[in-house]
């Protein structure tokens, strides 16, 4: 998504909870390489089991799991010899130092799923989850899958697996995470129609069926699909947090946060399905549910200020801004640090938000100072895009030039230069910018990205149809499909041509991360405000983009500080309306 691209920064990463239970693959005593998938096998499926109840993780050796946050170690080895399969099992606690045998049974091929459950059974876990028994080969196949880099060897083996075994429910389910992360939704609907023709168990259908009901998006069918879900797997901590990210994915969020919810009341140390809550709760419209969910989040984890930044992120999307500095400033007061003082620069757009510029720029001093101190080499075109937005051009472009001679931000600060030229009507200028950066990216990604882009958005003016040629030609591949599609929509909107930007900008918002597509989501409302559609435009003018905690977008300067001048056209002769004109005014001087 091109219109939040950032100078790359500090991101937030969620931590380990402790106490995770790590299988390690058994090791095959038997000198016949042929029985090595029996030792995986035997480890996926306690892996699956036990995640029905608790968090689980796969580990090469005790040594690894215990740097991964492992509370107990599962390990073994088997001898596979003449149809039968000898299978010993420990359980290790390293803070301990206990060792303890735990299974010392005879199994066959056929029979090792009941071999993985004793295996299972033995680390005290109340909640497993089920799995079906299953042909050795189909079991072999399923297991392997797991462990190829390439999801498309992973899909041929899940495959054949299922040609072993029809009634394989693990199969299937795996296959349709395959090709839903694959973006292959054809194959999602092949998949689907065939597991809906199988006899599988009831959580399996159950999760076949929610699949299905994301596919065809209505809402009935989807609250049905859901308490299925609810009612079958409901235990099932790992897969209600893999379900609820497939409909946040889908746009479905209600449902999501119904997921999430029981996820989160079964494992409430999960910071994770806290943050995955709060926000489907958000973008279902549903504020009150959003801070139910921050709430809750902070009763289990007080000490986490993601928990503050998130609160802050929904106050700033449903334009309490006063409430989102607010929650920002108490992250950053709990932890300075956190997302690299990201916090802090979000309660700047908290407060640039409410036109009240002189508190924005005193907060905004407070984020640049500590990345001074972090020696960030890039805060001073952070600074100058700062001062753009904020309505002050001429000083942004000067201090913007002073940094042309600086190698690490230079070829960037070209970048732009180009796209402020171009919003200026100045396009001759913007191709001088665009080149200059173009020659100066070497291997800086994001400078590269920027460049082409504008020097594309500097060509002639032209109707949809020759910006899509022009963008295929430009931008190949099915890699750039989105960046394809931004440079196209920015490309009309800045021809003024609506109209045609309209149908562009509706795919672009629908193929984008929800949280991350709020700048997209404004500028269809330009569009579609220009276009005469005002009441199309309300709704989407009605919630605000939340802001990056790593720096300010390179291609903010196309909705912002706009966005007032649209939601004073659509709100008209109002209180609000008449607000949001000032601020416009205030900041596009």
């Amino acid at each position: 998504m091109l219109l939040t691209l950032v100078i790359p920064g500090c991101r937030r990463r969620e931590t380990p909870a402790p106490g995770a239970i790590a299988v390690l693959p058994f090791e095959n005593l038997s000198g016949d390489h042929r029985a090595d998938w029996m030792g995986t096998a035997l480890a996926a499926v306690a892996r699956y089991q036990l995640a029905g109840g608790t968090r689980v993780m796969a580990a090469a050796t005790t040594g690894d799991a215990i740097a991964t946050g492992a509370g107990e170690v599962i390990s073994g080895y088997y001898i596979a010899r003449e149809g039968t399969v000898q299978v010993y099992s420990f359980v290790e606690r390293p803070s301990a130092r206990q060792v303890r045998p735990v299974v010392d049974g005879t199994y066959t091929p056929d029979t090792l799923v009941a071999a993985a459950t004793a295996i299972s059974r033995s680390a005290g876990i109340r909640r497993l989850r089920m799995f079906p028994e299953a042909r050795a080969v189909a079991l072999r196949d399923w297991s392997e899958a797991g462990g190829r880099k390439d999801p498309q060897a992973g899909v041929e083996l899940l495959e054949q697996a299922i040609e072993a075994d029809p009634g394989f429910g693990p199969a299937y389910l795996e296959l349709l995470r395959l090709k839903s992360a694959m973006g292959d939704q054809e194959g999602v609907e092949r998949v689907l129609a065939k597991a809906r023709r199988a006899k599988l168990g009831d959580a399996e259908e159950a999760q076949i069926g929610f699949r299905a009901a994301l596919g065809a998006g209505e809402q009935a069918n989807l609250d049905r699909a859901a308490s299925a879900v609810l009612e079958y797997c409901g235990e099932d901590a790992e897969k209600l947090l893999e379900l609820g990210a497939e409909a946040y994915r889908s746009r479905a969020f209600t449902s999501s946060a119904r997921l999430y919810w029981q996820a989160a009341r079964l494992n409430p140390k999960n910071s994770a399905a806290w943050n995955q809550l709060t926000y489907a709760e958000a973008f279902a419209g549903n504020k009150s549910g959003a801070e139910r969910a921050v709430a809750g989040w902070k009763a289990a984890d007080p000490s986490n200020p993601n928990a503050d930044d998130s609160a802050g992120d929904i106050e700033f999307y449903f334009g309490s801004f006063a409430e989102a500095e607010a929650a920002y400033l108490r992250a950053n007061r709990m932890k300075p640090s956190f997302l690299g003082a990201g916090s802090l620069l979000k309660a700047a757009w908290a407060r640039l938000m409410t036109g009240d510029l002189t508190g924005a720029d005193a907060v905004m001093s407070r984020y640049v100072e500590f990345r001074e101190r972090a020696k960030d080499p890039r805060i001073g075109l952070t600074q100058a895009q700062w001062l753009y937005i904020s309505g002050r051009r001429q000083q942004a472009l000067r201090e913007m030039e002073a940094l042309y001679g600086q190698d690490t931000v230079a070829a960037l600060a070209h970048g732009q230069r180009a796209l402020w030229a171009i919003v200026s009507d100045s396009r001759p200028e913007a191709l001088a910018q665009a080149q200059q950066a173009l020659r100066g990216a070497g291997g800086d990604g994001a400078a590269r990205v920027i460049a082409a882009v504008t020097a594309f958005l500097c060509q002639p003016p032209a109707g949809a149809a020759e910006w899509e040629q022009r963008a295929g030609k430009t931008f190949p591949g099915p890699q750039a499909a989105v960046l394809r599609m931004s440079s196209v929509a920015y490309a009309l909107l800045l021809d003024h041509e609506p109209r045609e930007a309209v149908p562009v900008l509706r795919s672009l918002v629908a193929q984008l991360e929800p949280a991350g597509s709020g700048a997209e989501r404004a500028l269809l409302a330009s569009a579609l405000v220009e276009s005469g559609a005002l009441g199309e435009a309300r709704p989407l003018l009605e919630r605000f983009p939340i802001p990056a905690n790593d720096g300010i977008p390179v291609f903010a300067c196309l909705y912002f500080p706009r966005l007032f001048e649209w939601r004073a056209k659509v709100l008209g002769d109002t209180a609000e309306g008449r607000r949001s004109l000032e601020i416009y005014r205030k900041l596009s001087q």
